[in-house]
């Protein structure tokens, strides 16, 4: 299977921690040059990081609600944001189902990671899952980027500039 070819997207880590995602069912190439791909990569100096996905469609057809990166926004009874989570993800998780809540439909394993992180801690979901994963997530409340991997799986990371410790 060519890889990358199920969609494509590009979560911008503004300075507010906000992720804006951009994304496509296009590969990489292609949604490059649409003008969502262009809004994306317009000042790339303006913010702190770029989460980047290509997406070889493993489950879940081709289609934009599949592409990465999956952001979910939890509000308390009132209104107010608890929970703005963007995340990106490798890998194929076999028991996708079973972490999230009844209710919760969506047919990309992807998709159901994020919202499980929305609902709960991270770390406590992380040793549920089945199979095999790189994990990227932004965390817009608590200000972090967070990386995460099973053994299988092989993560790179690329710096601009002097401030590795200060995205």
């Amino acid at each position: 299977m060519l890889r990358g070819v199920g969609g494509s997207g590009i979560g911008r880590l503004e300075h507010d921690w906000v992720a804006n995602v951009h994304k496509s069912p296009y590969e990489a190439s292609t949604f490059l040059q649409t003008r969502v791909g262009e809004m994306a990569l317009n000042n790339l100096s303006g913010c702190r990081a770029i989460l980047g996905h290509t997406r070889a469609a493993t489950i879940g057809n081709i289609a934009l609600e599949h592409s990465h990166p999956f952001r979910y926004i939890k509000e308390d009874a009132d209104g107010n944001v608890i929970k703005d989570l963007t995340l990106i993800h490798n890998g194929t998780i076999s028991n996708y189902n079973n972490l999230t809540p009844i209710g919760f439909t969506h047919s990309v394993d992807s998709a159901h990671i994020a919202y499980a992180f929305t609902e709960g801690n991270p770390l406590d979901i992380l040793p549920k899952l089945e199979g095999n994963y790189v994990l990227i997530w932004v965390d817009a409340i608590a200000k972090t980027l967070n990386l995460a991997k099973d053994d299988g799986r092989t993560l790179y990371m690329a710096y601009v500039g002097d401030k590795k410790d200060k995205l």
